[in-house]
């Protein structure tokens, strides 16, 4: 990671740490300022206008990680719950648009419900705008595009799994 307090130490960060990168502001919550998975820098400088229109304060620059949100409940010191949040996303094969993408992820569920996660809404494309994207885009191969982050009412409770039984024993001890 990087802090940073200017663009030229922004640019210089992100030459250091590679893509994709997270930029946020280091005295904010809830999300409020945060970018995720930045690929280019033109998103980047984007980003960095977003985080400073609600801080003055220096921004964390990070190697994005991709991974899974988890929610983990500790009660008297033992773990009782565990849940893993599932991004809805697809990936960039340097060929297709996004539009194609989604279209045949779509296609490829065998549940309407499933199918569902894939429609294009105002938070769908509120996301696919904060990834500096478009479906007309062709997403660079390899590339995660987040199309949906968070369960929400049904038809998306399946987003949620339980891993209680598959927790790794480090990030229990860590929970605790």
């Amino acid at each position: 990671h990087r802090v940073v307090e200017n663009e030229e130490q922004l640019l210089a960060g992100v030459e250091a740490l590679g893509w994709p990168v997270v930029l946020k502001p280091i005295d904010q919550s809830l999300g409020r300022g945060f970018t995720a998975n930045i690929w280019r820098s033109a998103d980047l400088l984007r980003a960095y206008r977003k985080a400073r229109a609600l801080s003055q304060k220096p921004l964390l620059l990070e190697r994005h990680v991709p991974g899974d949100d988890h929610r983990i409940v500790v009660l008297d010191g033992e773990v009782v719950s565990a849940l893993v949040q599932r991004a809805v996303t697809v990936r960039g094969d340097g060929f297709q648009t996004l539009g194609q993408l989604i279209g045949r992820a779509r296609a490829a569920c065998t549940d309407p419900a499933e199918a569902a996660r894939y429609r294009q809404d105002r938070q769908s494309r509120r996301l696919i705008d904060d990834q500096g994207l478009s479906l007309e885009d062709v997403v660079e191969s390899g590339r995660l595009v987040e199309l949906r982050r968070w369960s929400g009412p049904p038809p998306y409770p399946s987003l949620w799994v339980d891993v209680l039984d598959q927790l790794h024993p480090e990030l229990a001890q860590l929970a605790v």
